[in-house]
C-alpha cells in the first residue's frame, strides 16, 4: 500500500475510534458493559461436573420460609414449611402456618403418583395422577413436573437418550446453556433450557416449555459459595408456573442437608378422604 494511502487508512481508523468514543459518551453517560468470557469447557465436561455434584446431593432436605400465590389469591401468603427431594422424581414441599390447623399446601411425588394439595381460603382440593406418564407426554392438567423441580434444585442428573431426549450445548458470554429436546407422544419439541453458572457449574435458571413452545415454568435458584468439594445446594428458589391458574412459590432454604437418607414415608401422599380430588382428563 502506498504511504499516502496507508496514512489515509490510519486516519480513518483513528477518526472511527474517536467517533465511537464520542457516541458512547453522548448516550446518557452509560457505562460500557463488558461481557465476561466463560471457560472453554465442552458439553461433556459441563454435564459431567453437574452430574458429579448431583451424585453428592442425591437427596436434599431443608426447612423453608415460603411465599405462595395463585391467580385466585388477592396477595401472596407467607408461611413456613419443609422440603425433601430425591433423584429422580421424589419430591415433597409442604407449607405450615401457626395460625392454621391444616397445611395450606402440599406438593410432591412418591415416584409413582404426583399430587398437589391446595387449601387457600375457599379452595380445598387435591390434584393427583401417575408420575411416569409425565415423561411420556405433556399434560396441561398437571401444574408441575416433579422431576423438573428435583433437577432445578441440583439433585437430579442430566441424562441423554437420543432420540427420546437430546441435550444441546452452547457457550454464551457469562453462562453456559443446555437445551433439552424431547420426542414423545406430544411430538418433538424443546422441553427445557437450563442456564449454568460457569464458576460454580450449577443450574441457576430453568425454563420448561409446552409442545407449542409456550413457557410453562420458570425456576430461578441462588447459591451461596461454599468450601470446595462440599455439596452445592440452593439457598433460595423462585418457581413460577405460567398456566391459566398461575402459581408462584418463593422458597428460602434453611438448615439444608444434602446426601442424607430420606424415609419413604416422607413422600407418602396426603390422606385424600373428605378432600375433593381432581384427576387429569385421561387418568382413572
Amino acid at each position: 500500500m502506498p504511504r499516502a494511502r496507508w496514512k489515509a487508512a490510519r486516519a480513518i481508523r483513528v477518526f472511527g475510534a474517536v467517533l465511537a468514543a464520542a457516541v458512547v459518551g453522548c448516550c446518557g453517560g452509560q457505562k460500557k458493559i463488558v461481557e465476561e468470557e466463560v471457560p472453554p469447557l465442552g458439553k461433556a465436561e459441563v454435564i459431567s461436573i453437574l452430574n458429579s455434584q448431583a451424585d453428592l446431593t442425591r437427596t436434599l432436605r431443608a426447612k423453608l420460609d415460603v411465599k405462595v400465590q395463585t391467580s385466585g389469591m388477592r396477595r401472596a401468603e407467607s408461611c413456613e414449611g419443609t422440603l425433601m427431594a430425591e433423584y429422580p422424581d421424589r419430591l415433597r414441599i409442604r407449607g405450615r402456618h401457626d395460625l392454621l390447623d391444616y397445611e395450606p399446601f402440599d406438593i410432591g411425588s412418591d415416584g409413582e403418583t404426583w399430587f398437589i394439595y391446595s387449601h387457600f381460603e375457599e379452595l380445598n382440593e387435591i390434584h393427583i395422577g401417575p408420575t411416569h406418564l409425565l415423561d411420556e407426554y405433556f399434560d396441561p392438567g398437571v401444574p408441575l413436573k416433579p422431576s423438573d423441580i428435583v433437577l432445578a434444585l441440583g439433585v437430579g442428573r442430566l441424562e441423554e437418550n437420543p432420540p427420546t431426549r437430546e441435550l444441546l450445548f452452547t457457550r454464551h458470554p457469562g453462562y453456559y446453556l443446555i437445551t433439552e429436546v424431547v420426542t414423545n407422544a406430544s411430538g418433538r419439541y424443546v422441553s427445557k433450557r437450563m442456564v449454568v453458572d460457569p464458576a460454580l457449574i450449577v443450574i441457576t435458571r430453568m425454563e420448561t416449555f409446552r409442545p407449542d413452545q409456550g413457557i410453562d415454568m420458570v425456576a430461578e435458584m441462588t447459591y451461596d459459595r461454599v468450601t470446595p468439594g462440599a455439596p452445592l445446594t440452593p439457598s433460595s428458589a423462585r418457581i413460577r408456573l405460567l398456566r391459566e391458574d398461575a402459581f408462584l412459590l418463593e422458597l428460602k432454604l434453611r438448615e439444608r442437608r444434602a446426601g442424607v437418607r430420606l424415609p419413604k414415608k416422607a413422600f407418602v401422599i396426603p390422606d385424600t378422604e373428605k378432600i375433593p380430588t381432581v384427576y387429569p382428563h385421561d387418568s382413572p
